[in-house]
C-alpha cells in the first residue's frame, strides 16, 4: 500500500496523551507502521502559546491524498476544539507531509509535499527518526539531507511517564527499587493487604519518596539468579494491591516490574504510570499490545536467559553467555533492536520505548564490566537508557571484603558510572546514598561554571 509521512503537533492541555490518541485514531485510515521519538519545542510565527510537542508517524494506507486529507481533519475536528487563529494554540495538529512520489498542487486544500516539511525543524527531525532516506519528490533530496542543510541544534527530546515530561537533555532521575516478594529487601509478609502490613508498604514508599526518588518501580516477582515463577493470580494480586497503596501516598510516577500482562494490566488500573520489562517484550508478547493501547512507556530489558518452555521453568539456573566479552554492548544493541521494531509494528510509539541494558542478566562478571564501561555506545542513540546496577552479583564480584556498605557503596559507584556515559535513569535499592553521589557528580561537574 502508498505510504504517507504525517506530522503530529500538540500545545493544549495533555499533550502526549491527545498526540497518542491521534495515533490511534489515524491507524483507522490504514496501519501506523513507524513512530517518531517526542520532542518538545518553542511555538514559531505566534511566540505567546505554550510550547509544543512534535512527533511524527508513517501510515500504509489505501486512501487516495485527497480523502486522507479529508481523514485527518476530520481527526482534528473530533478532538476539538477547531484551530480559531492561525499557528495559534491547538489540541491537535495534524499535516500530510509527504504522500509516496506524489506532487500536487492543489491549493489552498491539498499541495504536497507539504510547503513547510523541509523546512521546519521541528518537522524533519521527527521524520528523520523514521525515514531519514527518503527522497523529496520535490527536491531530489533526502530528508537527511534536508535537515542537515538546515544546521539546527537537535530537538529538545522527552519521555513521557505519567503526568511529567522526562527531559533527556536534563538531569538524570533515580527509580527507587520496591519489591513485595517474600525474597525482596521489604520483610516478609509485607504486601500492603490490610493494617500494619499496608503501614509498612506506605512508610517504605514516603521513605523512598524523602529520599529524592524521582520514580518508584514496584515488583512482585522476584528475578534474581535460581528465582522460581509464582502463580500469575498471586503475582496479579500481589502487584496491585502495592500500587494501589503506593498510589496512595505519592503522586509520583510508578513503574511495575512484571513481563506478564495480567500482572501489568492490574498494574495500570492500580495507578502505574510504565511497565518494566525483564523480558522486552518475548516472554508474552501480548504485553507489547497493552502497552501500545495503553499509550504508556515500556522498558524493553536486554535478558540472556533461557526459556526452554512456554510455561517458563519453575528454576533458571542454565544461562547462555556471551561468547565474545569485548563486544557486549554491541551484542545487547542488536539483541534489542528486533525487539523494539516488532513492538512498533504492533503500534507501540518509539517514543514511549526504553531500553535496559540488563547487567546481572545472563552475563558474566566481567561482560557486565565491560557493558558499564561501553555504555555511551548506547546512550548514543536517542532510545531513553536506564541502568539497573543495583545490588547485582557483580558488583560484589569486585569487592576484597563485601558487606552491606560496600554493597550500597559499589552500587552507587556503578550508578554514578552509568550515568557519567549517557544513562537517563538509574534504577536503584538505595535512592538516598545515589542522590547524594549524583549532586556531587553535578557540582563538581559544573564547578566553576
Amino acid at each position: 500500500m502508498p505510504k504517507a509521512l504525517i506530522a503530529l503537533g500538540s500545545n493544549l492541555g495533555h499533550r502526549a496523551r491527545y498526540l497518542h490518541e491521534a495515533v490511534r485514531r489515524i491507524g483507522d485510515l490504514g496501519t501506523v507502521t513507524d513512530t517518531s521519538f517526542l520532542y518538545e519545542t518553542e511555538p514559531v510565527l505566534l511566540e505567546d502559546q505554550p510550547r509544543f510537542l512534535n512527533a511524527a508517524l508513517q501510515l500504509e494506507t489505501r486512501l487516495a491524498p485527497p480523502d486522507l486529507l479529508r481523514g485527518l481533519l476530520q481527526i482534528e475536528k473530533d478532538m476539538g476544539p477547531a484551530k480559531t487563529v492561525r499557528y495559534g494554540p491547538r489540541i491537535i495538529d495534524l499535516d500530510l507531509s509527504f504522500y509516496e512520489n506524489s506532487i500536487r498542487h492543489d491549493a489552498p486544500f491539498l499541495i504536497l509535499p507539504h510547503y513547510q516539511a523541509a523546512v521546519r525543524d521541528f518537522v524533519l527531525e521527527p521524520l528523520c527518526d523514521m525515514a531519514p532516506d527518503f527522497v523529496n519528490p520535490a527536491t531530489g533530496r533526502t530528508l537527511k539531507t534536508h535537515w542537515q542543510e538546515l544546521g539546527r541544534p537537535p530537538l529538545s527530546q522527552v519521555l513521557p511517564v505519567g503526568d511529567q515530561l522526562w527531559s533527556l537533555q536534563g538531569p538524570p532521575r533515580i527509580m527507587g527499587i520496591l519489591n513485595v516478594s517474600p525474597e525482596s529487601e521489604l520483610a516478609p509478609g509485607t504486601v500492603p493487604e490490610a493494617g500494619a502490613q499496608q503501614d509498612q508498604f506506605r512508610q517504605a514508599v514516603q521513605a523512598m519518596v524523602a529520599e529524592g526518588a524521582d520514580a518508584i518501580d514496584i515488583g512482585a516477582q522476584t528475578t534474581r539468579p535460581g528465582h522460581q515463577l509464582i502463580p500469575v493470580p498471586e503475582e496479579v494480586r500481589r502487584l496491585a494491591l502495592a500500587v494501589k497503596a503506593a498510589r496512595e501516598v505519592t503522586d509520583l510516577p510508578l513503574s511495575a516490574d512484571t513481563f506478564r500482562t495480567e500482572a501489568a494490566k492490574a498494574a495500570l488500573a492500580a495507578g502505574a504510570d510504565m511497565i518494566n520489562d525483564v523480558w522486552a517484550g518475548r516472554f508474552d508478547p501480548a504485553l507489547v499490545a497493552l502497552t501500545a493501547r495503553a499509550g504508556v512507556p515500556h522498558v524493553f530489558m536486554h535478558n540472556r536467559l533461557r526459556i526452554t518452555d512456554p510455561a517458563y521453568p519453575a528454576l533458571i539456573r542454565n544461562q547462555p553467555r556471551f561468547a565474545d566479552t569485548s563486544a557486549a554492548a554491541e551484542r545487547v544493541q542488536a539483541d534489542l533492536q528486533p525487539c523494539l521494531a516488532t513492538a512498533r509494528q504492533a503500534g507501540q510509539c518509539r517514543w514511549l520505548q526504553v531500553i535496559d541494558p540488563g547487567l546481572g542478566f545472563g552475563k558474566q562478571g566481567a561482560q557486565n564490566a565491560v557493558l558499564l564501561r561501553d555504555l555511551d555506545r548506547l546512550t548514543a542513540g536517542k532510545h531513553p537508557v536506564m541502568a539497573g546496577p543495583s545490588r547485582k552479583g557483580f558488583i560484589q564480584d569486585c569487592l576484597s571484603f563485601p558487606h552491606a556498605d560496600s554493597l550500597t557503596a559499589g552500587s552507587v559507584t556503578a550508578a554514578v558510572l552509568a550515568l557519567q556515559k549517557g544513562a537517563h535513569v538509574v534504577r536503584m535499592h538505595d535512592v538516598r546514598e545515589t542522590r547524594s553521589a549524583l549532586e556531587v557528580l553535578v557540582n563538581l561537574t559544573h564547578a566553576g561554571g
